[in-house]
């Protein structure tokens, strides 16, 4: 989204902050609500940890903030940019799997695989997006989508209720990169001729996107959860269990509508 629409891969960062920490916020307090109006979907267990266990268990997830932080800080301090800092996390990730003692030949074979068959489809997307941005550009498309926005005297919130349906929609059958590189083309004079703040919807594309990940047919993060755990969950029953958390999902990109300022508080702060 940064790189299309030209926009600091910085403040986008930052602009997700507050909006992820509201979410996980919600899913717990719904995770809490409904374990405590049925029980029997969270029974307690008999394991009662110390705080110096709590704390000793901690040690293993190390890895995550370090890695975190390298990317997010070698931005921040002014080290790398930001394709630059996404070098400098594969190399921390590297040099992790190195200190805990998983590196050997079949393992980095296995992942410099995996790493070109996603590139691969990554570019037969992103080729067949500028040869599509390409053509709309010729048809006028981008220009006369921001001319309509202006003879038809369209409001931001108007536009955005409209992207919110497209994405949806799309999301149910298109994977994350292949909806941004094909929409992006046409939304972005809207946008830009309604005069919409692009960090705030970087924020809210980003959402609608997650969302497109749990929603059937396609839904790749119930199949993630579904290849993880194997046969001991129908497919079908993960599919009813993601619903709330979709209607979260939801309340939360209203709350970021009505209010933008949750977006773009943080970014602000970095002019």
């Amino acid at each position: 989204f940064g790189w299309y629409t030209e926009t600091s891969i910085g403040k986008l960062l930052m602009a997700g902050v507050l909006p992820g920490l509201l979410n996980a916020a919600l899913f717990a307090a719904y995770i809490c609500g409904i374990c405590t109006l049925r029980p029997e979907l969270a029974p307690p267990v008999a394991i009662h940890a110390s705080l110096k266990q709590k704390i000793a268990a901690l040690g293993s997830i190390w890895p995550i903030p370090l890695l975190v932080l390298s990317v997010i800080g070698s931005i921040y301090s002014g080290i790398a940019t930001a394709t630059e800092a996404a070098a400098f996390g594969a190399t921390t990730a590297l040099l992790v799997v190195m200190v805990k003692g998983g590196f050997n030949k079949a393992m980095l074979r296995e992942v410099m695989v995996d790493a070109l068959h996603s590139t691969a489809s990554i570019f037969v997307i992103a080729i067949g997006a500028v040869l599509l941005t390409r053509f709309l550009a010729f048809a006028g498309l981008p220009q006369f989508m921001g001319g309509l926005v202006q003879n038809q005297n369209l409001g931001p919130y108007e536009i955005i209720l409209f992207m919110v349906v497209v994405y949806f929609i799309l999301g149910c059958f298109l994977d994350p990169l292949g909806i941004m590189l094909i929409t992006l083309p046409i939304m972005l004079p809207m946008w830009k001729a309604a005069g919409i703040d692009l960090v705030w919807m970087g924020v809210l594309v980003v959402l609608m996107l997650e969302i497109g990940m749990l929603t059937p047919p396609l839904g790749l993060n119930i199949f993630v959860v579904k290849a993880t755990i194997g046969n001991m969950v129908p497919l079908t029953t993960i599919f009813r269990g993601i619903i709330g958390f979709v209607a979260i999902d939801f309340v939360l990109i209203g709350l970021l509508i009505a209010f933008p300022q949750i977006s773009l508080l943080l970014p602000s702060l970095l002019e």
